[in-house]
């Protein structure tokens, strides 16, 4: 059974949100489903397990293949579009849900209060990162 386009955009969402923070530990063992209704509707579980690892390891990439990628830097729009191809997803819309995703951490992430507490040094690599993968996350928006 195919999971609805809604879900599937929150996969996307999810992924490039594991992208632009740095998430290289984003395997599969992090991606559950739960069974609505009477256990015939899959939906993705509630997120779990989320850090980033390159404050930790710099050159790290991700543990899953996006479009046949793993380095961060790498996944632009083009292996955006080939994942949406091999999903069978619709391309535009998950370049949007990509592009959207930045929006939002951006709005947001230079504004959360649990960063009071992080170490000087892992914040300081965090946000080189997501300063680093804005553009290439936003080439989306070119389509």
């Amino acid at each position: 059974m195919a999971v609805s386009p809604t879900a599937a955009l929150v996969f996307v969402r999810r992924l490039a949100l594991s992208v632009i923070t740095g998430n290289g530990d984003m395997h599969l063992k992090n991606w559950s489903l739960i069974y609505l209704g009477n256990g015939d509707k899959p939906a993705l579980a509630p997120l779990y397990d989320l850090l980033s690892t390159v404050p930790y390891i710099p050159a790290d990439a991700m543990a899953l293949s996006l479009g046949r990628e793993r380095s961060f830097k790498a996944l632009a729009a083009p292996r955006w579009k080939a994942f949406a191809n091999r999903a069978r997803l619709p391309e535009l819309a998950i370049l949007k849900a990509v592009v959207e995703t930045v929006k939002l951490v951006n709005e947001y992430w230079w504004h959360l209060p649990e960063r009071d507490v992080v170490a000087a040094k892992v914040l300081e690599r965090m946000d080189e990162h997501v300063k680093a993968m804005r553009p290439i996350l936003n080439s989306c928006a070119d389509k």
